[in-house]
């Protein structure tokens, strides 16, 4: 966030002369031509090949010639989404607004050659190249892909009126407030008017949000690649959460160590919230900073080109830089999360188009219901399921298996499932198979942000065949609130045992 100007705060603090409203204007995503459209003709964003030339679009927004905000990048995207924004201003709607979309680039010389170029250039003296790079970092050598320029009313009404989002690009009238335009085909904008007097958090408010749990996958989902650098449990991730209101974080969840499965048990925070307010749900693998995570501390402690003290100072400087990977991303309408219901999973089963970024979250367990003076949302249960026993034959009396001997008993394996929010069931996990046997040991464990207190299990014991499984029963049980060692029954399975522990 940059530093308004002090003719801007003190029309801000003044009285009388409008209306007591407060404004934010949220930048949600934009769409950026293949090349930049230039007198000379198209040419590429940036210098590479295959997504280096992509742009990596940013937006700066000023009001009467402040600049109250300047987004982070997008890296190497024709399609960015900052979902992000100003704060809330008490201005009147004659202010002048001027929203830039820029190119990030790093330097002169660095867009002909890269940093690399520089490093092993042969004409240039090692200091030389250390000199370079110390004045070549700071130029400004951003490309303006468009500007709108126009008084906050203007705005307003271009985006069809304040609370609703719109394209600036394509509304009546745009081309008139949009200039130096060389390649922004789309920008969605939303203009967010409040009281005043408005809290979000007000005591009296009715509304909350929060995750109880989350399950990440093994690995990211696109890089394939582990979540932290390490060894052992520490390439699990750290799973953190954030939920953001009109752009601003408002309720959190602190990070879980080295785990694929987050509880979060804090008191939810009470909002206001109006149905058209703009919802984001982030939840991140929390990291150190860049080095950290690209080497681990140890890779700065046994580096023998720094000394003890430069170590330590690196890695608290860089344990401070936020360089958490987004795992998962929903954004929608209040409206739309609470119509799924008061306890929920995101992503639920099938298509989901408020989802923006899914790269390893297998569930999120979202809860609206909670109340301030109401004590948290009971934690997830760890199930062992241990072993069952089988009856002799199949329900009409036939053996399970052909052959002689031991090869007509069957080969169990056990298939857990998990209900989930629209009435089915998700697949949790499924057993090793034991050969020819009445009695299958297989010890089991399912941990999931799912398997909460009064949710329901379902358990499949199959006979494994060469064509089809037959079906030796079916358990379905509640999940207790306190730990159990419970001995089941059901169809053809003479006992099934399972243990529910606290994790």
């Amino acid at each position: 966030m940059l530093r308004p100007a002090l003719a801007l705060l003190a029309l801000a603090m003044s009285s009388g002369a409008f209306r007591a409203e407060q404004y934010k204007i949220l930048v949600t995503d934009a769409r950026i031509s293949a090349k930049k459209q230039l007198a000379a003709g198209p040419q590429p964003w940036d210098i590479g090949a295959g997504g280096v030339e992509k742009p990596d679009p940013y937006v700066v927004i000023e009001l009467d010639g402040a600049a109250v905000f300047s987004s982070g990048k997008e890296q190497d995207t024709l399609a960015p989404r900052w979902f992000t924004g100003t704060g809330y201003w008490q201005v009147p709607k004659t202010t002048k607004v001027k929203i830039t979309v820029r190119d990030a680039d790093a330097g002169k010389l660095f867009s002909r050659v890269g940093i690399a170029g520089v490093a092993v250039h042969p004409d240039i003296p090692a200091y030389g190249k250390r000199f370079i790079n110390d004045v070549l970092k700071d130029v400004d050598t951003d490309d303006t892909i468009a500007v709108w320029t126009g008084t906050l009313g203007q705005l307003i009404a271009t985006t069809g009126g304040a609370g609703n989002p719109g394209d600036i690009v394509a509304a009546p009238g745009a081309r008139d407030r949009i200039s130096a335009n060389i390649g922004l085909e789309a920008l969605t904008v939303r203009v967010i008017e409040r009281a005043n007097d408005f809290d979000i958090t007000k005591p009296t408010a009715k509304s909350y949000i929060g995750l109880t749990g989350a399950t990440f996958e093994a690995k990211k989902r696109h890089s394939k690649a582990v979540w932290d650098v390490g060894l052992g449990a520490v390439q699990n991730p750290d799973p953190r959460y954030v939920v953001y209101v009109n752009g601003d974080p408002i309720v959190s969840g602190a990070a879980n160590k080295d785990t694929f499965v987050a509880l979060w048990e804090g008191e939810l925070t009470a909002l206001q919230l109006e149905p058209d307010d703009t919802i984001a749900i982030a939840v991140l693998d929390a990291d150190a900073g860049t080095m950290v995570a690209g080497a681990g501390k140890h890779g700065l402690i046994f580096s023998t080109a720094l000394s003890k003290s430069a170590k330590e100072q690196l890695y608290e400087e860089l344990s401070k830089a936020s360089t958490d990977d987004l795992a998962f991303l929903w954004v929608g309408s209040w409206a739309t999360l609470k119509a799924k219901g008061a306890s929920f999973d995101l992503p639920a089963t099938g298509f989901d188009a408020n989802v923006w970024v899914n790269d390893g979250l297998k569930v999120a367990s979202v809860t609206t219901t909670a109340k301030n003076k109401e004590p948290p949302p009971l934690a997830a249960v760890d199930v062992v399921v241990q072993k069952a026993v089988i009856k002799a034959t199949k329900a009409n009396g036939a053996a399970w298996d052909a052959g002689l001997g031991n090869v007509t008993r069957p080969d169990p394996f056990v298939k857990c499932f998990v209900a989930n929010a629209s009435g089915g069931w998700d697949l949790l996990a499924t057993s090793k198979v034991v050969k020819d046997s009445y009695t299958a040991t297989w010890d089991l464990r399912l941990r999931d942000a799912r398997l909460t207190p009064g949710r329901k299990l379902k358990l499949e014991v199959y006979d494994e065949d060469l064509a089809s499984h037959d079906l030796i029963g079916t358990i379905v049980l509640t999940l207790p609130n306190a730990p159990d060692a419970p001995k089941l029954a059901g169809d053809q399975i003479e006992s099934l045992e399972l243990k529910i522990e606290r994790p």
